[in-house]
């Protein structure tokens, strides 16, 4: 077993340790929860062969409920991969938030896999967006708003003993200028600082799937960056929805701060961004739902959704400085997915892609994806 998983068993004991102890914690509660998605992959390769194919995409089991009063827990892990991997494992109350959580940036990050529209998540948030992380988060809100921010350190499986792990500190901000009962705009920005891990060459890596996650290939890469200082991030999110129309769209920039070691071989910086856009249709007078500054689950059950995304990622700035593919990708979606009900649904993607690379010589590409989930959850 790997040692993340070893450290998947740590609050797994906690929780089965605090059950048997009577008194103090009489008033603690369990729901158990999860979700599964079974997706199906065909690819049209055009240059690199990319590989067809299925996987299990997400197998999660979680337990919540509240601690004692005044706190609440979570515990959450995924057994997609073989072994068994720590998503989220966190304490919180009504502000704070300690353990294992997800940093506070993107609309499309901070909206759960089970109510994205599309099955994947854009390039660009994938690409640039922290996932979860160990850490310390503040989050309020009002009527119409939402504030949240975070220190945080690694992910729990790439820690790595007897070296200073990577910290960063993010921030986001969500507004509602305008909301009635059919629908609402949505405003939201945020940023952070991150340094990476404190190893020799102190590298980041950025790099992007073609919106597919049955293959592991990626045909833009910056390969790894080295004598990394900090990473500076920028993101602006907007979402608009009236009834069962909704558009959303988010822009995210990048600049990579790199140290200077030779006076005379000074390293460059490097700057990236993407941003996509998309629209959607729900039928039956469904609406997309919304809370907390992200999406939720819709009440939709025996209901289509038709979808279309525009995604553009652009990792070939100052690309001659760093080796790798560098390049440009840009992802025209279309989506349809059928809701039986609000927890189970099928969705079917096409994808058409189209690849620039300049640092290798590699040559323009253009595959297609066309995809398949099942995606059903419970709790």
């Amino acid at each position: 077993m790997s040692s993340f998983g070893k450290f998947s068993l740590v609050p797994a004991a906690a929780v089965m340790a605090m059950v048997a102890v009577p008194g103090a914690q009489a008033e603690m509660t369990a729901n158990i929860g999860g979700r599964l998605h079974l997706d199906l992959a065909e690819y049209s390769s055009d240059v690199t062969e990319l590989g067809s194919g299925s996987e299990i995409r997400r197998a999660y089991l979680n337990v919540d409920g509240q601690l004692v009063e005044g706190w609440d827990y979570k515990v959450q892990v995924d057994f997609a991969d073989g072994d068994v991997e720590v998503k989220d494992a966190y304490l919180k109350n009504n502000w704070l938030t300690i353990g294992q959580f997800k940093v506070p940036q993107a609309l499309e990050a901070m909206t759960s896999d089970n109510y994205i529209t599309f099955i994947e998540r854009s390039q660009v948030v994938d690409a640039f967006a922290v996932d979860r992380r160990i850490g310390a988060g503040a989050g309020f809100s009002g009527d119409n708003w939402t504030g949240d921010v975070a220190v945080f350190g690694q992910n729990a499986r790439v820690q790595d003993g007897g070296k200073d792990e990577g910290m960063g500190v993010s921030g986001r901000f969500t507004y509602l200028p305008w909301k009635t009962d059919n629908g609402f705009l949505h405003l939201g920005v945020w940023g952070s600082f991150e340094e990476p891990q404190n190893t020799v060459e102190e590298v980041v890596r950025y790099r992007a799937r073609p919106e597919s996650h049955v293959t592991s290939v990626r045909l833009i890469d910056t390969s790894t960056i080295d004598n990394v200082n900090d990473i500076m991030k920028l993101g602006l999110e907007g979402a608009w929805v009236m009834d069962s129309i909704a558009v959303q769209g988010e822009y995210i920039q990048t600049d990579v701060n790199r140290k200077t070691t030779d006076v005379l071989d000074p390293k460059v910086d490097v700057d990236f961004d993407g941003y996509y856009v998309q629209a959607s249709y729900l039928t039956g007078g469904n609406s997309r739902a919304y809370k907390g500054g992200a999406f939720g689950r819709t009440k939709a059950s025996d209901a289509w959704e038709f979808a279309i995304r525009y995604s553009t990622l652009d990792l070939a700035e100052q690309a001659g400085v760093i080796g790798g593919r560098g390049g440009e990708q840009t992802i025209i979606t279309l989506g349809v997915n059928y809701y039986v009900s609000p927890n189970l649904r099928f969705m079917a993607n096409y994808a058409d892609v189209e690849t620039k690379n300049y640092n290798d010589g590699s040559p323009e590409e253009s595959p297609s994806v066309l995809q398949f989930r099942v995606s059903y959850d419970f709790k």
